[in-house]
Protein backbone atom coordinates (compact mmCIF):
# COMPACT_ATOMS: atom_id res chain seq x y z
CA UNK A 1 0.00 0.00 0.00
CA UNK A 2 1.54 3.69 -0.86
CA UNK A 3 1.69 6.11 1.56
CA UNK A 4 -0.87 8.28 -0.42
CA UNK A 5 -3.40 5.36 0.35
CA UNK A 6 -2.26 4.84 4.35
CA UNK A 7 -4.57 6.66 6.86
CA UNK A 8 -2.55 6.04 10.04
CA UNK A 9 -3.97 6.51 13.16
CA UNK A 10 -2.04 6.74 16.45
CA UNK A 11 -3.64 5.30 19.61
CA UNK A 12 -1.19 6.32 23.21
CA UNK A 13 -0.78 8.33 26.33
CA UNK A 14 0.27 11.31 25.02
CA UNK A 15 -0.89 13.21 28.80
CA UNK A 16 -1.74 16.57 27.29
CA UNK A 17 -4.78 17.03 29.30
CA UNK A 18 -2.21 17.48 32.44
CA UNK A 19 0.76 18.25 30.98
CA UNK A 20 2.62 14.74 32.19
CA UNK A 21 5.85 14.55 31.52
CA UNK A 22 7.74 10.82 31.68
CA UNK A 23 9.17 8.36 29.37
CA UNK A 24 5.57 7.27 28.15
CA UNK A 25 4.50 10.19 27.42
CA UNK A 26 7.61 11.39 26.00
CA UNK A 27 8.32 9.07 23.82
CA UNK A 28 4.53 8.72 22.19
CA UNK A 29 4.99 11.99 21.67
CA UNK A 30 8.15 11.78 19.73
CA UNK A 31 6.83 9.01 17.40
CA UNK A 32 3.67 11.24 16.58
CA UNK A 33 6.07 14.41 15.39
CA UNK A 34 8.13 11.67 13.71
CA UNK A 35 5.05 10.94 11.53
CA UNK A 36 3.97 14.19 11.55
CA UNK A 37 7.28 15.27 9.65
CA UNK A 38 7.13 12.96 7.43
CA UNK A 39 3.41 12.04 6.10
CA UNK A 40 0.61 14.54 5.04
CA UNK A 41 -1.66 15.98 8.04
CA UNK A 42 -4.81 14.68 6.27
CA UNK A 43 -3.39 11.04 6.42
CA UNK A 44 -2.41 11.27 10.39
CA UNK A 45 -4.56 11.04 13.70
CA UNK A 46 -4.04 10.55 17.34
CA UNK A 47 -5.92 10.04 20.35
CA UNK A 48 -4.62 10.15 23.67
CA UNK A 49 -5.97 7.65 25.74
CA UNK A 50 -5.47 10.38 29.36
CA UNK A 51 -8.21 11.47 28.31
CA UNK A 52 -10.25 8.32 29.08
CA UNK A 53 -9.98 8.80 32.47
CA UNK A 54 -12.18 12.06 32.02
CA UNK A 55 -14.85 10.26 30.32
CA UNK A 56 -15.45 6.62 28.89
CA UNK A 57 -17.49 7.56 26.30
CA UNK A 58 -14.40 8.90 24.76
CA UNK A 59 -13.85 5.19 23.66
CA UNK A 60 -15.90 5.86 20.99
CA UNK A 61 -13.87 8.16 19.16
CA UNK A 62 -11.23 4.92 19.41
CA UNK A 63 -13.55 3.08 17.90
CA UNK A 64 -14.12 5.70 14.88
CA UNK A 65 -10.53 6.59 14.46
CA UNK A 66 -10.10 2.63 14.28
CA UNK A 67 -12.97 2.14 11.50
CA UNK A 68 -11.42 5.59 9.56
CA UNK A 69 -7.75 4.18 9.56
CA UNK A 70 -5.62 1.30 7.70
CA UNK A 71 -2.64 1.60 9.57
CA UNK A 72 -2.75 1.25 13.61
CA UNK A 73 0.41 2.74 15.59
CA UNK A 74 -0.63 1.69 18.81
CA UNK A 75 1.51 2.86 22.04
CA UNK A 76 -0.62 1.19 24.91
CA UNK A 77 0.87 1.48 28.70
CA UNK A 78 0.91 -1.16 30.61
CA UNK A 79 -2.76 0.15 32.78
CA UNK A 80 -5.08 -0.26 29.87
CA UNK A 81 -3.29 -2.70 27.59
CA UNK A 82 -5.80 -5.98 28.31
CA UNK A 83 -9.10 -3.24 27.54
CA UNK A 84 -7.31 -2.38 24.44
CA UNK A 85 -6.31 -5.70 23.22
CA UNK A 86 -9.94 -6.48 23.44
CA UNK A 87 -11.17 -4.09 21.48
CA UNK A 88 -8.58 -4.41 18.52
CA UNK A 89 -9.61 -7.96 18.61
CA UNK A 90 -13.07 -6.93 17.93
CA UNK A 91 -11.84 -4.23 15.40
CA UNK A 92 -9.68 -7.19 13.52
CA UNK A 93 -13.08 -8.98 12.91
CA UNK A 94 -15.04 -6.27 11.12
CA UNK A 95 -11.87 -5.14 8.82
CA UNK A 96 -8.24 -5.51 8.33
CA UNK A 97 -6.26 -2.96 9.83
CA UNK A 98 -2.29 -3.00 9.81
CA UNK A 99 -1.29 -3.25 13.42
CA UNK A 100 2.33 -1.91 14.65
CA UNK A 101 2.88 -1.74 18.58
CA UNK A 102 5.44 0.39 19.76
CA UNK A 103 6.00 -0.45 23.28
CA UNK A 104 6.59 1.57 26.35
CA UNK A 105 9.61 0.63 28.63
CA UNK A 106 10.71 -2.93 29.24
CA UNK A 107 8.16 -4.66 30.64
CA UNK A 108 6.63 -6.42 27.88
CA UNK A 109 7.77 -10.03 28.34
CA UNK A 110 6.78 -9.87 31.96
CA UNK A 111 2.79 -8.80 30.97
CA UNK A 112 2.91 -11.89 28.11
CA UNK A 113 4.43 -14.40 30.72
CA UNK A 114 1.46 -13.21 32.71
CA UNK A 115 -1.36 -13.37 30.14
CA UNK A 116 -0.34 -16.50 27.20
CA UNK A 117 -3.70 -16.22 26.13
CA UNK A 118 -2.58 -12.30 24.30
CA UNK A 119 0.30 -14.32 22.37
CA UNK A 120 -2.08 -15.07 19.56
CA UNK A 121 -2.98 -11.31 18.95
CA UNK A 122 0.55 -9.68 19.42
CA UNK A 123 1.63 -12.41 16.98
CA UNK A 124 -1.46 -10.79 14.80
CA UNK A 125 0.93 -7.28 14.82
CA UNK A 126 2.79 -6.36 11.56
CA UNK A 127 5.38 -5.54 13.84
CA UNK A 128 6.16 -5.21 17.83
CA UNK A 129 9.08 -2.36 17.95
CA UNK A 130 10.97 -2.43 21.37
CA UNK A 131 13.56 -0.62 22.90
CA UNK A 132 16.10 -3.13 23.95
CA UNK A 133 17.35 -5.66 21.07
CA UNK A 134 17.58 -8.09 24.25
CA UNK A 135 14.26 -7.41 24.81
CA UNK A 136 13.56 -8.56 21.24
CA UNK A 137 15.01 -11.84 20.77
CA UNK A 138 14.11 -12.80 24.30
CA UNK A 139 10.17 -12.01 23.15
CA UNK A 140 11.06 -14.22 19.94
CA UNK A 141 12.77 -16.87 21.97
CA UNK A 142 10.32 -17.40 24.66
CA UNK A 143 7.61 -17.10 22.85
CA UNK A 144 8.01 -17.36 19.61
CA UNK A 145 7.10 -13.72 18.41
CA UNK A 146 8.85 -13.38 15.32
CA UNK A 147 7.83 -10.05 14.67
CA UNK A 148 9.65 -8.11 17.31
CA UNK A 149 12.18 -5.41 16.06
CA UNK A 150 14.51 -3.08 17.46
CA UNK A 151 12.97 0.32 17.65
CA UNK A 152 15.68 2.58 19.44
CA UNK A 153 14.77 5.08 21.64
CA UNK A 154 15.44 8.83 20.07
CA UNK A 155 14.86 12.79 20.19
CA UNK A 156 13.96 14.88 17.46
CA UNK A 157 16.11 17.77 18.17
CA UNK A 158 19.49 19.99 17.27
CA UNK A 159 21.27 20.67 20.37
CA UNK A 160 25.29 20.61 20.09
CA UNK A 161 27.07 20.87 23.70
CA UNK A 162 29.88 23.35 24.08
CA UNK A 163 32.60 21.90 26.12
CA UNK A 164 34.53 23.89 27.83
CA UNK A 165 37.26 22.77 30.42
CA UNK A 166 36.87 22.59 34.32
CA UNK A 167 38.94 23.82 36.78
CA UNK A 168 40.15 22.23 39.71
CA UNK A 169 38.54 25.25 41.67
CA UNK A 170 35.16 24.35 40.43
CA UNK A 171 32.05 22.40 42.33
CA UNK A 172 31.28 18.63 40.78
CA UNK A 173 27.64 19.08 39.79
CA UNK A 174 25.28 15.89 39.56
CA UNK A 175 22.18 15.41 38.18
CA UNK A 176 19.10 13.09 38.55
CA UNK A 177 16.62 13.97 36.33
CA UNK A 178 13.50 11.39 35.91
CA UNK A 179 10.68 10.66 38.49
CA UNK A 180 11.30 11.39 41.62
CA UNK A 181 10.67 7.90 43.28
CA UNK A 182 12.25 5.33 45.25
CA UNK A 183 12.04 2.48 42.33
CA UNK A 184 14.68 5.46 39.92
CA UNK A 185 16.82 5.16 43.05
CA UNK A 186 16.71 8.34 45.16
CA UNK A 187 17.61 6.86 48.23
CA UNK A 188 20.85 5.42 46.83
CA UNK A 189 21.09 8.92 45.97
CA UNK A 190 20.65 10.56 49.64
CA UNK A 191 22.78 7.46 50.89
CA UNK A 192 25.85 8.82 48.99
CA UNK A 193 24.96 12.09 50.04
CA UNK A 194 25.29 11.00 53.73
CA UNK A 195 28.75 9.70 52.97
CA UNK A 196 29.50 12.93 51.14
CA UNK A 197 28.56 14.65 54.46
CA UNK A 198 30.79 12.62 56.70
CA UNK A 199 33.66 13.13 54.48
CA UNK A 200 36.14 15.45 55.58
CA UNK A 201 39.08 14.95 52.72
CA UNK A 202 37.29 14.80 49.50
CA UNK A 203 39.28 16.52 47.09
CA UNK A 204 36.44 19.04 45.38
CA UNK A 205 33.24 20.10 46.00
CA UNK A 206 30.27 18.20 45.37
CA UNK A 207 26.32 19.44 44.47
CA UNK A 208 23.57 17.28 44.11
CA UNK A 209 20.41 18.45 41.69
CA UNK A 210 17.26 16.61 40.98
CA UNK A 211 14.76 17.17 38.40
CA UNK A 212 11.47 15.90 37.87
CA UNK A 213 7.82 14.43 38.90
CA UNK A 214 7.48 13.91 42.55
CA UNK A 215 5.91 10.63 42.90
CA UNK A 216 3.04 10.88 45.51
CA UNK A 217 3.94 7.57 47.71
CA UNK A 218 7.25 9.21 48.03
CA UNK A 219 6.73 13.15 48.37
CA UNK A 220 7.51 12.97 52.73
CA UNK A 221 10.29 10.89 52.44
CA UNK A 222 11.89 12.76 49.41
CA UNK A 223 10.96 16.18 50.99
CA UNK A 224 12.71 15.08 54.38
CA UNK A 225 15.64 14.37 53.00
CA UNK A 226 15.96 17.27 50.61
CA UNK A 227 16.14 19.59 53.45
CA UNK A 228 18.97 17.93 55.39
CA UNK A 229 21.61 18.69 53.22
CA UNK A 230 22.92 21.94 52.03
CA UNK A 231 24.72 20.61 48.81
CA UNK A 232 21.25 18.90 47.17
CA UNK A 233 18.58 20.73 45.46
CA UNK A 234 15.51 20.18 44.11
CA UNK A 235 15.14 22.37 40.91
CA UNK A 236 11.25 21.09 40.00
CA UNK A 237 10.62 19.34 36.30
CA UNK A 238 12.09 20.21 33.11
CA UNK A 239 10.19 21.34 30.40
CA UNK A 240 11.12 19.66 26.86
CA UNK A 241 12.72 22.79 25.48
CA UNK A 242 15.12 23.14 28.57
CA UNK A 243 16.15 19.75 28.97
CA UNK A 244 19.81 20.03 27.02
CA UNK A 245 20.78 23.58 27.68
CA UNK A 246 20.04 22.39 31.73
CA UNK A 247 21.54 18.96 31.29
CA UNK A 248 24.86 20.45 29.66
CA UNK A 249 25.66 22.60 32.56
CA UNK A 250 26.31 19.44 34.77
CA UNK A 251 29.08 16.77 34.64
CA UNK A 252 27.28 13.49 35.02
CA UNK A 253 24.11 11.69 35.48
CA UNK A 254 22.94 9.19 37.58
CA UNK A 255 20.55 7.11 37.55
CA UNK A 256 20.52 4.04 40.48
CA UNK A 257 17.30 2.90 39.23
CA UNK A 258 15.57 -0.76 40.05
CA UNK A 259 12.41 0.25 38.61
CA UNK A 260 10.51 -3.25 37.19
CA UNK A 261 9.16 -1.31 33.97
CA UNK A 262 13.06 -0.15 33.16
CA UNK A 263 13.63 -0.05 29.32
CA UNK A 264 15.87 2.44 27.59
CA UNK A 265 15.56 5.54 30.57
CA UNK A 266 15.38 8.54 28.37
CA UNK A 267 16.97 10.55 30.68
CA UNK A 268 20.39 8.31 29.82
CA UNK A 269 19.53 9.61 26.23
CA UNK A 270 18.92 13.48 26.97
CA UNK A 271 22.58 13.05 29.00
CA UNK A 272 24.14 12.35 25.93
CA UNK A 273 22.91 15.01 23.32
CA UNK A 274 23.73 17.12 26.80
CA UNK A 275 27.04 16.01 26.44
CA UNK A 276 27.16 14.45 29.81
CA UNK A 277 28.51 10.79 30.95
CA UNK A 278 26.32 8.57 33.01
CA UNK A 279 26.48 6.26 36.11
CA UNK A 280 23.87 3.61 36.21
CA UNK A 281 22.54 0.42 37.95
CA UNK A 282 23.37 -2.54 36.25
CA UNK A 283 19.51 -3.31 35.78
CA UNK A 284 17.61 -5.36 33.13
CA UNK A 285 18.45 -3.91 30.09
CA UNK A 286 19.96 -0.73 30.81
CA UNK A 287 23.91 -1.91 30.02
CA UNK A 288 22.82 -2.46 26.28
CA UNK A 289 22.91 1.65 26.00
CA UNK A 290 25.93 2.33 28.19
CA UNK A 291 29.59 1.98 27.13
CA UNK A 292 31.14 1.19 30.41
CA UNK A 293 34.19 3.60 30.91
CA UNK A 294 33.56 5.12 27.95
CA UNK A 295 29.88 7.01 27.77
CA UNK A 296 29.10 6.04 31.27
CA UNK A 297 29.97 3.54 33.57
CA UNK A 298 27.66 0.61 35.14
CA UNK A 299 27.98 -0.30 38.32
CA UNK A 300 26.58 -3.30 40.32
CA UNK A 301 27.55 -2.30 44.38
CA UNK A 302 26.77 1.24 46.44
CA UNK A 303 30.70 0.91 47.43
CA UNK A 304 31.07 0.84 43.04
CA UNK A 305 28.70 3.86 42.32
CA UNK A 306 30.43 6.19 44.94
CA UNK A 307 33.57 4.93 43.57
CA UNK A 308 32.48 6.20 40.17
CA UNK A 309 31.10 9.28 41.01
CA UNK A 310 34.74 10.58 43.09
CA UNK A 311 36.35 9.10 40.27
CA UNK A 312 34.97 10.97 37.71
CA UNK A 313 35.00 14.31 40.15
CA UNK A 314 39.08 13.79 40.60
CA UNK A 315 39.88 12.89 36.79
CA UNK A 316 38.82 15.90 35.20
CA UNK A 317 40.68 14.59 31.91
CA UNK A 318 39.30 11.57 32.02
CA UNK A 319 35.77 13.68 32.68
CA UNK A 320 36.09 15.64 29.71
CA UNK A 321 36.99 12.56 27.15
CA UNK A 322 33.59 10.88 28.48
CA UNK A 323 31.58 13.75 28.00
CA UNK A 324 32.26 14.07 24.13
CA UNK A 325 32.07 10.37 24.25
CA UNK A 326 28.77 10.99 25.69
CA UNK A 327 27.68 13.03 23.19
CA UNK A 328 29.01 10.88 20.15
CA UNK A 329 27.09 8.07 22.24
CA UNK A 330 23.50 10.58 21.42
CA UNK A 331 24.22 9.71 17.61
CA UNK A 332 23.32 6.25 17.69
CA UNK A 333 19.54 7.40 18.75
CA UNK A 334 19.15 9.94 15.71
CA UNK A 335 15.27 10.87 14.32
CA UNK A 336 16.83 9.47 11.08
CA UNK A 337 17.58 5.85 12.62
CA UNK A 338 14.38 5.87 14.31
CA UNK A 339 12.68 6.72 11.15
CA UNK A 340 14.56 3.89 9.04
CA UNK A 341 12.84 1.41 11.30
CA UNK A 342 9.15 3.25 11.31
CA UNK A 343 9.18 4.34 7.53
CA UNK A 344 8.40 0.30 6.13
CA UNK A 345 5.45 0.47 7.67
CA UNK A 346 4.15 3.64 6.65
CA UNK A 347 5.64 3.98 3.60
Amino acid sequence: MSNRNKKVFVLGYFGYNTNQLDGQTIRTRNVYQLLAKNTSKDSLRFFDTESLQNSKINVFRILINLLWCNQLIYMPGKNNLNKLLFLLELILKVKKISIVQVAIGGWLHEYIGENKNKITIFKSFDAILLQSSSLANSLTKDFALTNTIYFPNYRIQNFTPVFLEKRETEVFKIVFMARVDVEKGIDKIFDFAHFVENQNSLARKLLIDFYGPIANKDRDYFESKINQYDFVHYNGVLQPDDIYDTLSNYDVLVLPTRYEGEGFPGTILDAYISGIPVIVSNWKYIPEFVEHGVSGFVYNTENEFYEYILHLSNNLQKLSEMKENAYNKSKEFSEEEAWSVLKDYII
